[in-house]
This record gives structure tokens, C-alpha cells and sequence, in this order.
């Protein structure tokens, strides 16, 4: 039975039975439903028919009364009727509960099913009279389901009837018109499997897919007959090709094939055609009728690795052409031809290179042997022999057994080769000795490798053996004269270091000649400065009155009061004192905070552009200053501040030296200078920025050019035109920046002071935020806190005056004790209170009751580490005593209008 399943003319009928059954399935579902739809539809026509007959007046309510008349008009047997209005309410008759709860949802003039599908019913809405009514008439659903289902019943044995019939017609037609094509095919194809190519179907039939698939069976049984043919002559033409030993012979085994197999012949002459470039593929021959000399296609045949020589082949009076089995054949042939050339060429190679490696082997200069694991040599070349004593390399292999104990003079060097070739598979230029067959011993250098098996068992070691008595030779006198150059050498660089030596030494001792001068100068500075330092706070204190209290009256009195001149006068000589004391800080040591990169020209053109020098040149008539830069800037790391300061003191003495009118020149350029010369005698030097002031003014003398800077010495009038200090100041700050200072004055050229600081080359200069001023007070609580009660009173009145509350404490004791019961929006601390706490220690304790107290410090001295401390715990900006009204307001305004985080916020 399982062969009949899956037999093709089962699966044929079995398919167009299948399609049948689906097609009158779909049908009978559709036709059903349909006459459904139409019993339906009629039923519903008998069962309006006592609601018209009510509209129509013929019949009045008292019909709902009597089911035998209402079961005679429609035609079924009648279980219940009524009339309701539109609220459901019941008029005549009998309408159940549930169909009168859910009246507004059941669909009007359809059948419907009532009781679980057994009875069917009808809705239809109509108006009696001017009365919108509801009609409901519910008759027994058994003679309508009875006709249904007779009906589905009579479509089912029909749709049977037809499904046989149809299928007892495919089988006899498959049967009849395919099973005997499809078994006579399957007759042939099965003897093709076993081998026999000579049969093939009969009549094919009528021209169907069938009859067309017989016909392709046929051509491949004859194609395939046809390349078995070929195939076993490309056999034996493979077996001859292995036996050819040049490619002359294989040319004539692939003749005699083309010719006993095609309707072709070879031409004969030897023409050779290198225009052809072939690769192995052959053009097919030209379909038709050929001449007799003429060439149908060419067999190519490669001389070398870019030239082909062809073989051509003319067609006989036979040829009409070439099948596709003939063309195939020809390819195949062509590539096998051209295998088969490659291997005779390879195996021309082969033995010309073995042949060439013979050579090399036995004509090598050095020594080329390979050993067994235990030392028996297998194969060397003469040169090996020759190298050992011997004189001919059967007398070697014959009179050495042993190859670590005859032939190597320490036998541990033996097993040492061994060992390295066996862990790392190879040995470069290893040095030992060996022993010739008279016993002298000579030095010889092994280069080789191991042998190993498939499973990684050592075979053998071979190696190539360098005789190197005669480098060793030369290695040695060349040492002999390295040695002897050594000695030359030394005895010369003895000599140059000693000069070297020298020339430091001369470098040394002026260095420390310029090194005392500059420490007789810092030890004076270090000594006027100690002694500003230890007055300047009580000075600045005692100044502030001088300054504070004028510009207070000033502000007080009207523009053209008698007294304001003479208070005038007051406030500029207390201004010109404070100026002295701030040139003796400038001379205390470290002074200078904080540095950045500078650019020097533009510090110059600040101060050319400052308010101070318009007002310092304006009474100086025909003086003319002039600047001279290059295009690239001049970066130095240094103090804004106090640059600018040492700059105008340097312009200001050398407009002073020109006793009149004149021009002074300011430059500024980055150049190498010359530092020392290190043991090879080249130079070293350093790149610095270079600052000139010049002037074409009277010449300096030359005491006074020994002296100029020196504290106090000065050429001018003294507390009239200057102080002495100018110079000194600048020379400091040149001194604390690591720069140095020199003043060069010769007749026609005037005086040039010369400044050289290191250079920060590469840097990027800083840019100073300039902040807008501030504008009036806002109001605020201010806490002054200074042990001076002078100073005290001049703060307080001068920031009443602008509007803000401000109170006083003379200690830092004081001042803690007020703030731990008010707070306040700023401080203004003095930073030297004796004998209690100092400013530092005061705010660090204000901090600690109020962490995000503002202050702004103020002191006589200069800003040193304690400043330094009260900034880093948050505290504003610094203000130097004396100070104006002006300062201290608008540094008061900036720092309320300045939100600052400190570190312990983060």
C-alpha cells in the first residue's frame, strides 16, 4: 500500500479530489447560507402580515386573542402576539419579559431566534392611528429548522454524488492518457542508472509537458552517451600525458586524439603565432561548411611564463561543425594539455634545482654537515672535509664516529649546541673550537637548525661551519689598535678638560666677582628694608590721619572756601609721605605674591596711556618718548603690580637725566644670551627678555653710575624732586623678578638703562579683568575692626558718608564677642592688632560663627603670608593704609556686589 501512496498517479488524483472537496465545501456554505437568507426572508413576509392587516384596519386587537387565526394567517403555529407602545408598555395581547427589557435593542422587520434558537420571532414598528406601536409575533421554529436541515442534507448528497463522478472520470483519464508515458520514462531512466546508454523512449505522446519532458530525456540520454565517449578518451589521454617526458611528446599524444576524435588535422608547418595570449579556454569552431585549409581553432602550448606557442588544426572534408560535446571535449584537452606541460616544466625545475643545490653543496666555501642525534655524521659537503684535515669526505664520515669527542676540542660544547637546538630549533653564530684530524685546534663559528619528524622526534642537526681563524686575527689587532687610539685619545681629552676646566674656572671667578657686588647691594637692601618694615605700619597709621581727615573736610566744604587750598596742600603732602613709605615696602623681600606671564610692550603702552604719567609729563616741555618693538611680543613671568611700578620710577629718573628737553626711547625685544661653554667647547646660552630705556640727554658720571643705585642717592632736590629711592626700587624689583640692571651713559648717546629678565617664551600673557566702578552705595552694616582709634574714626566717617551703618571694635576679641549676637554684610580687619589677636587669627574665629562672613583687609604693611592666609580662607581684596576715600568705597561696593565660594562650600 505505501508504494501505491506515493505513486505519482495517486498523488495526481488525490490532489484534484482534494481541490473538488475544497471548491464544493466553499459552494455549500455559500448556497446554504443563502437559502437560509431566503426562508428567512419569506417567513418574514408571513409574519408582518396581521400587523398590515391591523394597519389596513381589517383586523382590530381582539386578534391577539385568537392564536388558531393568527396561526392560519402566517402559515406556523403561533405561541404568542401583542401590541406594545414605545415605552413597552403592552397594549394587546402577550409580548414575554424578556423580550419587552430589551425591546429598544433587538433589530425591527428580522427574524430572530427567542427561547435558546428553538422558536422564532419578528419585531416590526408601525403607526395606528397617530400611535407610533410596536407589533411582536413568536411562532415554533420546528418547521423552519426542519426545512433547513432538509435542505443542507439534499446539497451534501448532490455535492457526493458529483465529488464521485468527477473522480471516478481523473482516474480513468490519468490511468489512461499518463501512467504509461510516466512508466515508460521511468523504464529508461532506471536502465541509465545502471549504465546502459543506448536506450530510449518511444512514442512520446501528445505534445504536453509530458510528452516535451520525454523528449528532453532522450537528448540527455544521448549527451550523456556522447561525454562518456569523450570521457574515456580524455582517460587515456591522461595516462599518456603521465608518461610523457617533454612537452613534444604530449603535443603528439593530443594530436592523435583531435584527429581520431574530430573531423580535423593538424597543419603541417610550424608556424608559431605569439599574438595569441591564451589561457587554457579554446574559441568553438565555426558552425558551417569550412575550406580544407582552413584553421578551425588552436591548441595552445606555453613556452614560458608570457609566451604561447599554438598548434593549429584545419578542418577535413567531413567537418560541419562542432557540437557541444566536441567543444567541451576541445577545452578539456586544452586544460589538460597545459597541466600536464606545467608538470613536465616542474619537473624540469625540480631537477635543475636540484642539480643547482648539488652544485652549491659541494662548491661552498664553508662547512656544510649534517649529524645524527648521537654525533654520526650522515652528509657534508668537501668543504667540511678540507676545513677538519681531511682529504675527502668518506675518510671523514669513516674515521669520525663521534662528533663531540674527535671533532669539537671541549666535548661540553657539543651537548651545548645540541641542547640549544633542541629548545629553541635554531643556533645563530655560536663560537667554539674544533680539531683537525693533526690535532691543532682552530675557531669556528655554527649557524644551523633541527630536523624533526611528523610526531616532533629529532632527526637530525644540520649546520653550516664557518672556519674564523682569520677574523679572530683580525679582531685582534684591531683591538691592538683601538687600544693603542685609546691611549691617544685619552692623553687628548686630558688636555681638553683640563682647558675646559680652565676657562670655567676664569667663568667662576667673575661670576662670584658680580655675585659679591650683587650681595653687598641685597644686604643693603635687606637692611633699609628691615628698617622700613619696622616703621612703616606705625607711619602708614599715623598717615592716614594726614590723608583721611583732609578728604573729609574736603568733602565737607563748598568749592570756594579760603580753607580749602591750604587743606589741599595738607592732603598732597600727606599723599607724597605715603608714596615714600610705599617706595621703602617695595624694598622689604617678599613683597611680590602672585606672578603670571606679562607681555612687556603692553605693560609699557599702560603706562605710556596711565593717568599718572599724563600728569608727570605735563610740565615737562620738548620731552618727546617714543617706542621701538618687534612684531613678536616680549612674555617675561612676572608681578603686574610691581612691573608696572618698577617702570614708571625707570621713566621717571631717565626724563629726569635729560636736564631739559630730549627724547627718550623705550624698547623691548626677546634675545640669546651667552651663559658658558660646556666640555665640547660649544656655547650655551639662554633666552631672556631685554628692557632699554634710553635717552640723548647729559651723560652720567662715573661716580655717579657706580652709586645711582644705591638707597638714597639721588641728584635731585631732595623731598623736593625725589626721595633716592627710585632706582633702588627698581633695582629690588628687578633683583626679587631674577633679572639684573645696568646703566651705560657715553657721551652722544645719552644714557641706556639696560634690563634682561628671564624669558617665558611660548607663554600665553595673562589679561586683567578690568572691573566697572562701582556706582553709590546701596547701604549696608559695616564692622570696622582696627586697635587704632584714629584709624577707626576715619573709616567710620568716611562710609557714614555714603550711606552705610557702620560700627567699630579696637580688637579681634571685641569684634568676635559682637558677632556672635548680630551679624553684619562686611568686615574691614586690620591685620596688626598687639597685643591680642591678630587679623588672621580673628577671621578664622569670625568664620567659625559665621562661615560666609565677607571681609576686606587692610594694613600698614606690606601683603605678606598672613594676607596671603585670610584671602585663601575667602577674604576680599587688600587695601594698603593710607588709603583714600575713594578706595576704600569703592573696594567696600565691589566686594558686597561680589559672590565668593570657599572651600568648604564644596
Amino acid at each position: 500500500m505505501n508504494h501505491i501512496f506515493k505513486s505519482i498517479p495517486f498523488r495526481i488524483c488525490a490532489s484534484i479530489l482534494a481541490i473538488e472537496a475544497m471548491l464544493l465545501f466553499v459552494g455549500g456554505i455559500y448556497f446554504i447560507g443563502y437559502f437560509n437568507r431566503t426562508i428567512d426572508k419569506e417567513l418574514s413576509l408571513h409574519l408582518k402580515m396581521p400587523g398590515k392587516l391591523i394597519l389596513e384596519r381589517h383586523l382590530d386587537n381582539s386578534v391577539f386573542e385568537n392564536m388558531a387565526l393568527l396561526s392560519g394567517l402566517v402559515g406556523q403555529h403561533v405561541i404568542a402576539a401583542g401590541l406594545a407602545d414605545e415605552d413597552g408598555e403592552t397594549i394587546a395581547g402577550f409580548i414575554p419579559k424578556e423580550i419587552v427589557s430589551r425591546i429598544d435593542l433587538l433589530p425591527t422587520s428580522e427574524v430572530i431566534s427567542v427561547d435558546d434558537g428553538e422558536n422564532l420571532a419578528l419585531l416590526d414598528h408601525f403607526v395606528v392611528g397617530d400611535q407610533p406601536v410596536i407589533f411582536f409575533i413568536e411562532v415554533s421554529g420546528d418547521r423552519v429548522h426542519a426545512e433547513k436541515k432538509m435542505l443542507c442534507h439534499q446539497f451534501s448528497l448532490w455535492a457526493l454524488v458529483i465529488l464521485l463522478l468527477s473522480s471516478a472520470l481523473e482516474v480513468w483519464a490519468v490511468y489512461r492518457m499518463v501512467v504509461p508515458r510516466i512508466r515508460q520514462t521511468s523504464s529508461v531512466l532506471r536502465k541509465i542508472v545502471e549504465g546502459d546508454f543506448s536506450v530510449r523512449t518511444g512514442a512520446t505522446g501528445p505534445p504536453d509537458q509530458l510528452g516535451t519532458m520525454m523528449e528532453h530525456v532522450n537528448m540527455m540520454i544521448s549527451t550523456i552517451e556522447a561525454y562518456t565517449v569523450k570521457l574515456k578518451v580524455l582517460n587515456s589521454a591522461a595516462e599518456k600525458f603521465s608518461l610523457a617526458r617533454n612537452t613534444e611528446e604530449i603535443i603528439d599524444v593530443a594530436t592523435e586524439l583531435i584527429e581520431a576524435q574530430l573531423p580535423v588535422r593538424r597543419q603541417n608547418n610550424d608556424r608559431v603565432d605569439y599574438e595569441y595570449n591564451f589561457t587554457g579556454s579554446v574559441g568553438a569552431g565555426r558552425q558551417g561548411g569550412a575550406e580544407d585549409h582552413e584553421i578551425i581553432f588552436t591548441l595552445p602550448i606555453a613556452d614560458d611564463e608570457f609566451n604561447y606557442r599554438v598548434v593549429p588544426f584545419v578542418a577535413t572534408r567531413y567537418y560541419n561543425g562542432f557540437a557541444t560535446v566536441d567543444q567541451d571535449f576541445i577545452a578539456t584537452l586544452s586544460r589538460m594539455v597545459t597541466v600536464a606541460v606545467d608538470r613536465v616544466t616542474a619537473f624540469e625545475e625540480i631537477s635543475n634545482a636540484e642539480s643547482r643545490y648539488r652544485h652549491l653543496f659541494t662548491s661552498a666555501i664553508e662547512g656544510i654537515i649534517r649529524t645524527s642525534p648521537t654525533g654520526r655524521i650522515t652528509e657534508m659537503n668537501p668543504a667540511m672535509a678540507a676545513m677538519a684535515g681531511y682529504e675527502s669526505i668518506q675518510e671523514m664520515i669513516e674515521e669520525v664516529g663521534k662528533l663531540g669527542e674527535q671533532l669539537y676540542r671541549d666535548p661540553a660544547d657539543w651537548v651545548k649546541v645540541c641542547s640549544v637546538l633542541e629548545k629553541s630549533g635554531q643556533l645563530l653564530d655560536c663560537e667554539v673550537e674544533f680539531r683537525r684530524k693533526d690535532g691543532t685546534i682552530f675557531p669556528v663559528s655554527i649557524s644551523g637548525n633541527v630536523v624533526r619528524s611528523e610526531h616532533g622526534e629529532v632527526q637530525a642537526y644540520d649546520a653550516r661551519i664557518f672556519d674564523i681563524s682569520e677574523r679572530k686575527r683580525r679582531e685582534k689587532a684591531e683591538r691592538d689598535h683601538l687600544k693603542a687610539e685609546a691611549v691617544n685619545v685619552a692623553k687628548t681629552k686630558v688636555v681638553d678638560d683640563l682647558e675646559w676646566k680652565n676657562r670655567q674656572l676664569v667663568e667662576a671667578l667673575n661670576e662670584l666677582k658680580t655675585a659679591q657686588i650683587q650681595l653687598l647691594q641685597s644686604e643693603k637692601m635687606a637692611a633699609v628694608g628691615q628698617t622700613a618694615g619696622g616703621v612703616a605700619h606705625d607711619l602708614n597709621n599715623i598717615l592716614s590721619g594726614v590723608v583721611g581727615y583732609p578728604e573729609l573736610l574736603l568733602a565737607s566744604l563748598p568749592e570756594r572756601s579760603e580753607i580749602r587750598q591750604p587743606i589741599e596742600m595738607i592732603l598732597k603732602s600727606g599723599q607724597r609721605a605715603a608714596a615714600i613709605v610705599s617706595d621703602l615696602m617695595a624694598l622689604t623681600q617678599g613683597d611680590i605674591r602672585e606672578k603670571c606671564a606679562l607681555e612687556l610692550e603692553t605693560l609699557i603702552n599702560d603706562v605710556l596711556r596711565s593717568e599718572w604719567f599724563q600728569h608727570f609729563i605735563e610740565d615737562k616741555q620738548g620731552v618727546e618718548v617714543v617706542t621701538a618693538f618687534n612684531e613678536a611680543p616680549t612674555i617675561i613671568f612676572g608681578s603686574p603690580s610691581h612691573m608696572e611700578k618698577m617702570m614708571r620710577n625707570l621713566l621717571a629718573n631717565s626724563i629726569f637725566w635729560l636736564k631739559g628737553p630730549g627724547k627718550v626711547r623705550i624698547s623691548a625685544c626677546t634675545e640669546r644670551v651667552h651663559r658658558s661653554i660646556d666640555a665640547e667647547g660649544n656655547e650655551i646660552s639662554d633666552s631672556v627678555a631685554v628692557l632699554r630705556v634710553e635717552n640723548d640727554g647729559p651723560t652720567i658720571s662715573d661716580d655717579d653710575s657706580k652709586n645711582v643705585f644705591e638707597p638714597f642717592y639721588t641728584r635731585k632736590v631732595l623731598g623736593m624732586q625725589g626721595t633716592g629711592l627710585g632706582l633702588t626700587v627698581v633695582w629690588n624689583m628687578v633683583n626679587e623678578h631674577g633679572g639684573s640692571i645696568s646703566v651705560d651713559s657715553q657721551k652722544e648717546r645719552g644714557t641706556i638703562f639696560t634690563i634682561h629678565l628671564p624669558s617665558d617664551e611660548g607663554a600665553v600673557p595673562h589679561r586683567f579683568e578690568e572691573f566697572p566702578e562701582a556706582g553709590g552705595a546701596a547701604g549696608g552694616r559695616i564692622l570696622v575692626i582696627d586697635d587704632e582709634q584714629l584709624q577707626r574714626d576715619i573709616a567710620k566717617r568716611m562710609l557714614e558718608r555714603f550711606g552705610y551703618d557702620v560700627k567699630t571694635c579696637q580688637s579681634g576679641e571685641e569684634a568676635v564677642e559682637f558677632l556672635k549676637s548680630r551679624s553684619v554684610d562686611l568686615i574691614i580687619l586690620d591685620m596688626l592688632m598687639p597685643p591680642g589677636l591678630n587679623g588672621l587669627e580673628t577671621y578664622r574665629r569670625i568664620l567659625e560663627i559665621q562661615p560666609q562672613q565677607k571681609a576686606i583687609i587692610v594694613s600698614g604693611y606690606a601683603e605678606n603670608k598672613d594676607v596671603q592666609r585670610a584671602m585663601e580662607l575667602g577674604a576680599g581684596v587688600y587695601v594698603k593704609k593710607p588709603y583714600t576715600m575713594h578706595q576704600i568705597v569703592q573696594s567696600v561696593n565691589r566686594e558686597l556686589q561680589i559672590q565668593r565660594f570657599r572651600a568648604d562650600d564644596i
